[in-house]
């Protein structure tokens, strides 16, 4: 007869690897991001070939408002997490 002891420590080891492992694997995968050359772009409002420090927090600042979904000004980290997601 097998000891239940000695076989539950890997059959609860690998309920619990799939248990966090499949909602990864559902994930949809991540869209693409612009590389350097595209963020420095984005960034670049005038597209002067510099980004200035005004330019930076422009760009800064449009993307928290666009993560900001309840537009309250602040983020939840379910927020950045959403916004990150997409």
């Amino acid at each position: 007869m097998p000891d239940m002891n000695r076989s539950f420590g890997p059959i609860m080891l690998s309920a619990v690897l799939l248990a966090t492992t499949l909602p990864a694997l559902a994930q949809p995968a991540p869209q693409h991001r612009p590389g350097t050359a595209g963020l420095f772009d984005l960034t670049d409002g005038n597209h002067d070939g510099r980004v200035a420090e005004s330019e930076g927090l422009n760009f800064l600042s449009a993307r928290f408002a666009e993560a900001d979904a309840d537009r309250d000004t602040a983020l939840t980290r379910q927020e950045l997490g959403d916004f990150l997601r997409t």
